[in-house]
């Protein structure tokens, strides 16, 4: 199935759009109320952790027979934690978004709620629990998922799965990270990976074999490129995704390898191909040439959000590849009460791939 990828991505993966909810019109002008809010966890150091922007979208649904939706402006919206305690509260900005005023620090494997009071209706409420925290390592096709360490002075053991499962979705930016304005263009188009636990509901029908790599690379990217072609030989039936690839990681998860990738690339049974294309080989050998490096991003996004965007997929038949890009829909899976939308939660590694 063919996915049409979404420019939305920005600097910093923090803007936000939404296609219209469509309700029947209830013949008063009390619509549904939506709130679309997407958490982006902290990450924790030793030294010193510092929150994101936070931001959401609030509106009220659209009746069929009225004009554009409305913008919902009166009324109070705040973030507790589990204790209760009101950590931020978002201020009305302009038309449908609020911005949080503290930005709060939101810790990994921590639960908070999102509560919405307007004058007349009953309290809006959802709750997220920010996904664990993890780290990436990668260099030619290789990646490693580990447990990351945030003390002073931790020696980031690479062959250290993460304790925790995560519900991962990449993608794949050529020549770099995102920048706004970004078109289909920019991100490749298939990707290919190994891994065990990799979701099937959006691979192509092509194979690893298909994969074209085309041009004649320099020297210092011959070693890398007769790489590629080994695994061509090696896996052949691995399958293609089409723009993105989603793994429903366990914990403590192993990704077996034969004996001859043992010897190939190291004992570690938490690394694990991740292959991007179609591909022309670097004709020059400008080692830190925006042409010479590949950027994944990779999301690991909470249960509430992963069931949501699946249910975005199965319906629609694409997913815009900026994940903190929200729609709003009747039709789709919403954990809010007394309302429609959905508050969800993720951590992002951008994870920079030398080639």
């Amino acid at each position: 199935m063919k996915v049409s990828k979404v420019a939305l991505l920005s600097g910093l993966f923090l803007f936000v759009s939404c296609v219209e909810t469509i309700v029947m019109d209830p013949g008063t002008k009390d619509y549904p109320v939506v709130v679309n809010c997407l958490l982006r966890g902290s990450i924790p150091s030793a030294l010193w952790t510092s929150g994101f922007p936070q931001h959401l979208d609030l509106f009220y649904a659209k009746g069929k027979t009225s004009g554009e939706f409305a913008p919902v402006e009166d009324a109070e919206v705040y973030l507790t934690n589990s204790g209760g305690e009101v950590l931020t509260y978002f201020i009305h900005s302009s038309g449908t978004r609020w911005d949080a005023d503290p930005i709060p620090i939101l810790y990994p494997g921590s639960t908070y709620t999102l509560c919405v009071e307007i004058p007349g209706r009953e309290k809006i409420t959802a709750k997220t629990t920010i996904p664990a925290d993890f780290s990436l390592a990668g260099v030619w096709g290789m990646m490693y998922l580990y447990e990351p360490d945030n003390s002073m002075g931790g020696d980031h053991d690479i062959s250290r799965p993460p304790v925790s499962p995560h519900h991962l979705w990449i993608f794949a930016h050529k020549g770099g990270p995102h920048t706004e304005g970004e078109t289909d263009e920019d991100l490749y188009e298939y990707l290919v990976t190994d891994i065990a636990y990799a979701d099937d509901f959006n691979i192509t029908g092509q194979k690893l074999s298909d994969l074209d790599f085309s041009g004649k690379p320099g020297q210092v990217y011959a070693d890398y490129w007769r790489q590629l072609r080994k695994w061509q030989s090696w896996k052949p039936d691995l399958p293609l995704h089409q723009g993105f690839v989603r793994i429903d990681l366990p914990a403590n998860y192993v990704n077996p390898k034969t004996d001859a990738e043992k010897e190939e690339f190291g004992p570690y049974e938490n690394q694990f191909i991740m292959i991007c294309g179609p591909q022309e080989c670097p004709m020059e050998d400008d080692f830190l040439g925006p042409s010479r490096v590949e950027h994944f991003d990779v999301y690991s996004v909470c249960d509430h959000y992963d069931q949501y965007l699946r249910d975005v997929y199965t319906r629609k038949g694409k997913i815009g590849h900026d994940l903190t890009s929200l729609y709003s829909t009747t039709n789709v899976y919403s954990n809010v009460t007394n309302g429609l939308g959905i508050v969800g939660s993720y951590m992002i590694r951008p994870n920079l791939i030398l080639r």
